[in-house]
């Protein structure tokens, strides 16, 4: 009696053993699923974040070059102006 009894405990245990094995294995899966998502998720991210550096430093680049061309303009300008103001002032 006591040999059947732990036969039953022992087919008792290892069926819950397997039941717990496929809910295990059916997180997993789930799990798996999951991070491939988030991977996908983090490349787009990764890619969106290239751009908007890339036009982040384009932008940055052509205010440069508009302020640097202002600079020039008005240096010019400045120049132009100095020179007429002096021809006035001979010309007195």
């Amino acid at each position: 009696m006591q040999y059947e009894s732990s036969i039953t405990f022992g087919v008792r245990k290892q069926l819950q053993a397997e039941q717990g094995r496929a809910e295990l294995d059916e997180a997993v899966s789930n799990l798996s699923g999951t991070k491939k998502e988030l991977e996908v998720q983090v490349s787009e991210l990764r890619n969106k974040l290239e751009v908007i550096e890339k036009r982040g430093a384009e932008r940055a680049a052509l205010e440069a070059k508009k302020r640097k061309e202002e600079v020039e303009f008005l240096k010019y300008q400045g120049q132009h102006l100095d020179s007429f103001l002096r021809q006035l002032g001979a010309a007195k």
